[in-house]
């Protein structure tokens, strides 16, 4: 999911500056879920924004 997706799906618009800026770390922020779903067995309820959407549950 892309930052454009999250902001409109909250029905906000990007600031028109931020094409312009660059990123410090653009993996900044990403997570494996691999040891978790290994280990712990852990399935999101809601895989995706739009699965949760979907079920009507945002």
């Amino acid at each position: 999911m892309t930052a454009l997706e999250l902001l409109r799906a909250n029905q906000e618009e990007p600031d028109p500056e931020a094409a312009t800026r660059s990123l410090d770390d653009p993996w900044a922020g990403i997570v494996d879920t691999c040891r978790i779903r290994t280990e712990l067995g852990y399935r999101p309820l809601y895989p995706t924004l739009y699965t949760a959407q979907a079920a009507g549950a945002l």
